[in-house]
């Protein structure tokens, strides 16, 4: 788990997209990034990051604490094994973008209907939006695709982008 500055404007364009009231879960959730920004400046209602790794997890509570937060969860461990337990929600974040697409079934899952994905992944000259919209397609042959957005470079050739999934 990482946290990546650069990635600010992101996080801040997402927190801009979220409408009041809304429910979100941000699997991989590190030390908080994005459920704090997100508690920060929208009235969503609640916010649950859940995150594997029990260093990060210890500052993303202190982040919660230090940041005042009363809304948002942060949750010790596996998204495969967890994903259930908190109900439904409007919209799941997926900021892991080498193997988030392992785990769309599972974002689909805590989806309500008409919920939103904000999935990140890597552009490559062979792993190209042809080959990602083919991919989600197959994992979740009843999803739209809303947006593609380029989020900031990732190495030579390569692009961390976001494709929002209804």
């Amino acid at each position: 788990s990482y946290l990546s500055p650069r990635e600010g404007t992101e996080r801040m364009r997402i927190a801009s997209s979220i409408s009041d009231g809304e429910r979100v879960m941000v699997f991989f959730a590190g030390i908080g990034p994005f459920p704090i920004i997100i508690s920060k400046k929208t009235k969503a209602s609640e916010i649950y990051g859940i995150e594997l790794n029990p260093q990060a997890v210890k500052y993303f509570k202190k982040n919660v604490k230090l940041n005042k937060i009363k809304n948002v969860f942060p949750i010790l461990g596996d998204v495969k094994k967890l994903y259930k337990k908190f109900g439904k929600f409007d919209r799941v974040i997926m900021p892991l973008p080498k193997t988030a697409w392992k785990f769309l079934k599972e974002g689909k899952a805590c989806l309500n209907r008409g919920g939103l994905i904000n999935f990140y992944c890597i552009f490559s000259k062979e792993e190209n939006e042809k080959f990602w919209k083919k991919r989600i397609k197959k994992i979740l042959p009843q999803s739209r695709i809303k947006k593609i957005q380029k989020v900031l470079p990732f190495g030579p050739g390569k692009m961390k982008m976001r494709i929002d999934i209804r």
